[in-house]
């Protein structure tokens, strides 16, 4: 909370280099867009979402099992295996820096 804060309140210029990993709320805590960033640069290691890909699949397993349950439906594991590799491949291309570049989420690439 301390450093939203003081991100909040300083009026100098920012400018921001992401270098690993940026998830939900700790994008703000970087000094991500929502804080205008007069510059924002990703190294190419860079992944940016708004969680990590493995548990984004088992939130959506876990709401696909319960959907599931609440039509009285067997729960199929076959189709929970399909829904996790299909929300784990598309987490791997979208959470890349060259992905979020080419979207124009940053400044470029460093």
């Amino acid at each position: 909370a301390k450093m939203i804060m003081t991100q909040t309140n300083s009026h100098v210029p920012k400018f921001t280099v992401m270098c690993h990993g940026s998830f939900g709320a700790g994008n703000y805590g970087m000094c991500g867009r929502a804080f205008d960033a007069r510059m924002l640069f990703t190294w190419p290691t860079h992944q940016v979402g708004l969680m990590g890909g493995e548990q984004a699949a088992s939130t959506l397993m876990d709401v696909k099992r319960a959907q599931l349950k609440r039509q009285g439906k067997e729960v199929d594991k076959q189709l929970l295996e399909e829904i996790r590799l299909k929300t784990l491949k598309a987490y791997e291309e979208e959470m890349s820096a060259y992905y979020s570049t080419s979207e124009i989420w940053d400044d470029g690439l460093l």
